[in-house]
């Protein structure tokens, strides 16, 4: 149980982390097409 939930935040940090790059390189506007994209291939990583 305990390694699933640190699996888990590890997804979410990654995510957040990514989140935060792209939001940092992208102009404003663009964000949410390429969050979607990092978070699908994200999910696709932890599955």
């Amino acid at each position: 149980m305990a390694e699933a939930s640190v699996v888990r935040m590890e997804g979410v940090l990654t995510m957040r982390t990514i989140a935060g790059l792209v939001d940092r390189a992208l102009p404003e506007g663009n964000c949410v097409v390429d969050l979607a994209a990092v978070v699908e291939a994200d999910s696709a990583a932890l599955a």
